[in-house]
């Protein structure tokens, strides 16, 4: 007899699998993320990448993929495998490996997010974040007073293998928190994303004690956001804040307002008292940062809700509320710019001030109470960028006079003992130096010496776009490879300086991965800002418009600063953009994937993890093998250095260098002589400086090819060609090294080599803002090398003549 009773559905098998994982994620998503964001090593990486893999098994990582799999999704996932894909391909791999270890732990992290975390845990995330900002928040408070809690977390910290010894103390001229990170844009950057998310906490919470926890975690980060006084970190975090009210909704709008001005006015109050005791062993930041949260709570309790409420739907009110505050804004501006007075010197015994005059001769009159140093100097576009400048005049004041030759930015810089008072500076013109201001902390009229747009920090920002544009120019489709801009910044910059980025994330995307990864990183913004607008379109929702807000804030930081190419900075954000395809992301084909898709995705996500993980797992370990391996013969170290070389996919440059140079001294048999000319053709045809001059030194000129010494040197010196060492380290070789190889015999070579070098040093120095030079042992070798061959010397006289110019005798030449 048949049964037409409906069947319950089999439950699935990873069924269990996937409720204990929906359960414990949530509470552990914001301990991984905390890990992440401040153990920065590579086994914390991999760490995370084999739980990323392990969550991806089972049946709920497909569905989610499915439901999720829009835009914006797939362009993350093509910006991931670009990453993968970049660090292998990238020609150096020291840099490929730091930006490699990095990606991996926050796309882990993000992937965790996206596949395994359901639409009603996120508040509970967002918790987490703003919790583990916290905890950033109040280390880079205390690290900039050497105090105990910072001391603490770096015993914890390099217990882990990380190292935060090089953390550098500000100090109490420039009274502001670099953070744990050491730069105070990043930690502004960071921070204001945890401020966007603690202001939606409070605004959203109902019950009384999470509300009072939500205001203690939004003073937290509020005060070390302030704290670290980044004019264009706390610029952007103003822009975001009015793109939060405006997305906000009517409803929501006023309370959220009065929230951003309680914030503000507590913060900037405590940050005042907090900054005068930075740079020493004081608690007191500490503990301001930690009661920030308390007067925002009380002025909300007893004011800020009372005036929302009251205002509510009164349009004219609203209106004049504003105008009051516009109003009292600018009373308060004009009054601290202009109400100043004497001067009194701290413990770094120096101050800087700055006034536009014209044209003509000045005298400068000082009153103090004691001695005080005056230095008068400019600086022109190209000395603010190279970070030098013109003296017009040093020493005492009574002797202060200097010509002005055009309408120009004079710097005053006066240095004097501690407590020394500065009563006022007047020009022969009249004009009058403000010296303190009295209602203006001491970093705020740091900040208004000279314009913004005259800034060398403007002018370097605009620098380090054009020089990456110059990069992406040259391989525009597939880019350098990771962390390729760091490498090859060198070879485009006109004056020499040191970044490992360009600050400005489309850029440095276009220029490790190409157009490609540019456009993968595009698809992943502009698709989930598709998806916060879309939504808002709909209904007014507070998430949503605090989720906008932060993806301002990160994007427009994001142009200025380096921000997406430091880890913890990358784990937030992917964090938050994630959050955005979870909550609001729909399938690209308005139609949910079919189970083979969903599958396959998952499949191909477990291989890209495993893969990516595998790749910086033996990284590390032939790293650590190699310290370990030890061997008196030369033909087991050089199997060893081959199976290294294998094995380290991500950074084989060094180790096939070493097995030429061991492989040029032995008898090889036919495998090793092939393995040895194939690592030749491909050092020599990456084009870096370590590869191409390394050749030149341990395989062409031991084998007296010396026309291929100077070939590939100056291949080589290409990469890093704004650097003067280069150059000169390639002069040192020449002078010591190949010029006692070639003997008499090949000195008419490399007097052509040495002066081929100077001519190509010649042509690269047309235009730059900073030549670059030799030293003056090197300038007297290229001279002899020019001398001989415009003479036409001989080959003894051309050796005797580099021999007595290189600095070399006749008994080192003859050892």
């Amino acid at each position: 007899m048949q049964n037409n009773l409906p069947t319950a559905a089999r439950p699935s098998f990873w069924a269990p699998w996937d409720a204990l994982l929906d359960r414990l994620l949530p509470a552990l998503y914001p301990v991984l993320l905390l890990l992440a964001m401040t153990v920065q090593t590579q086994v914390m990486s991999m760490i995370l990448a084999g739980l990323a893999v392990v969550v991806t098994i089972g049946a709920t990582p497909a569905q989610r993929l499915g439901q999720r799999l829009g835009l914006p999704l797939l362009g993350y996932l093509i910006y991931a495998l670009m990453n993968l894909l970049a660090s292998v391909y990238a020609p150096v791999g020291v840099t490929a490996v730091q930006e490699a270890v990095k990606f991996l732990a926050s796309f882990s992290l993000t992937w965790l997010v996206l596949v395994r975390m359901e639409k009603e845990k996120f508040r509970y995330l967002f918790w987490g974040f703003a919790a583990v900002c916290a905890v950033i928040s109040l280390l880079c408070v205390d690290s900039a007073c050497n105090g105990p809690l910072f001391g603490a977390f770096e015993k914890f910290a390099s217990a882990l293998g990380a190292d935060y010894s090089g953390i550098v103390v500000e100090g109490s001229y420039s009274t502001r928190v670099n953070g744990i990170y050491n730069d105070a844009n990043i930690t502004a950057g960071l921070l204001s994303l945890s401020c966007l998310v603690g202001l939606h906490l409070v605004r959203t919470e109902q019950v009384r004690w999470k509300q009072c926890l939500a205001f203690f975690l939004l003073g937290i980060n509020a005060m070390g956001n302030f704290l670290s006084v980044s004019r264009g970190g706390l610029l952007c975090f103003g822009v975001a804040l009015v793109v939060y009210l405006f997305a906000a909704g009517k409803g929501a709008r006023l309370p959220l307002f009065f929230l951003m001005l309680e914030t503000a006015i507590c913060t900037v109050a405590l940050s005042m008292l907090a900054m005068r005791a930075l740079g020493s062993a004081s608690l007191l930041p500490d503990l301001l940062t930690l009661v920030c949260g308390v007067p925002v709570l009380f002025l909300d309790l007893l004011l800020g809700r009372h005036l929302s409420r009251a205002l509510e739907g009164k349009g004219k009110a609203i209106a004049a509320v504003c105008c009051i505050l516009v109003v009292a804004i600018i009373a308060y501006l004009v009054a601290a710019v202009n109400l100043t007075g004497a001067y009194t010197f701290n413990d770094s015994g120096m101050l800087f001030r700055t006034v536009s005059l014209a044209p003509g001769d000045y005298t400068l009159t000082l009153d103090s109470s004691d001695e005080v140093k005056v230095t008068v100097y400019t600086q022109s576009k190209e000395e603010e960028i190279a970070g030098t400048s013109t003296t017009l005049y040093s020493g005492a004041p009574e002797e202060a006079t200097f010509t002005v030759t055009g309408e120009e930015e004079i710097h005053f810089r006066f240095d004097a003992a501690s407590g020394t008072e500065l009563r006022s500076v007047t020009l022969s013109d009249g004009t009058s130096l403000k010296l303190n201001y009295r209602l203006l902390p001491s970093f705020a009229a740091d900040r208004l010496q000279g314009s913004l747009l005259s800034d060398s920090s403007t002018w370097l920002r605009l620098q380090y776009d054009i020089d990456g544009l110059k990069l992406f120019m040259q391989r525009p489709l597939l880019g350098y490879g990771l962390g390729g801009t760091e490498a090859w910044l060198g070879s485009v910059q006109p004056y020499y300086y040191e970044s490992a980025y360009v600050h400005n994330h489309l850029i440095q995307a276009a220029d490790d991965m190409g157009i490609v990864g540019l456009l993968s990183l595009l698809a992943l913004m502009g698709g989930t800002a598709w998806l916060l607008l879309r939504r808002l379109r709909k209904e007014a929702d507070t998430l949503a418009a605090m989720l906008l807000a932060c993806w301002t804030m990160m994007n427009l930081h994001g142009l200025m600063e380096l921000n997406f190419s430091i880890r913890a900075y990358q784990c937030a954000a992917f964090f938050l953009l994630a959050a955005v395809i979870a909550l609001y992301g729909t399938p690209l084909l308005k139609k949910e994937p079919g189970r083979f898709v969903r599958y396959t995705a998952a499949a191909l996500s477990v291989v890209y993890l495993a893969t990516y993980g595998v790749l910086v797992w033996n990284n590390w370990a032939v790293n650590r093998e190699r310290e370990e391996f030890t061997t008196t013969s030369a033909v087991a170290y050089l199997s060893a250095l081959e199976r290294f070389a294998q094995r380290n996919v991500l950074d084989p440059e060094d180790l096939q260098l070493l097995y030429v140079a061991q492989a040029v001294t032995m008898e090889l048999d036919e495998a090793q002589q092939t393995t040895m000319l194939s690592y030749v053709d491909t050092l020599r045809s990456s084009g870096t400086y370590i590869a191409c001059t390394g050749l030149a030194q341990m395989y062409y000129l031991p084998a007296g090819e010396l026309e291929e010494v100077f070939a590939s040197s100056l291949e080589g010196i290409w990469q890093v060609a704004s650097n003067a060492d280069a150059w000169n380290e390639q002069m040192d070789f020449y002078r010591t090294k190949v010029l006692p190889a070639a003997g008499t015999e090949g000195a008419v070579q490399v007097a052509a080599g040495v002066r081929q070098l100077g001519q190509a040093m010649d042509a690269y120095n047309e235009g730059r803002v900073q030549p670059v030079e030799l030293s003056e042992e090197n300038q007297v070798f290229l001279n002899s090398a020019n001398t001989a061959w415009e003479k036409n010397f001989s080959d003894e006289a051309t050796f005797q003549l580099l021999l007595t110019s290189s600095g070399l005798s006749t008994a080192s030449m003859e050892q």
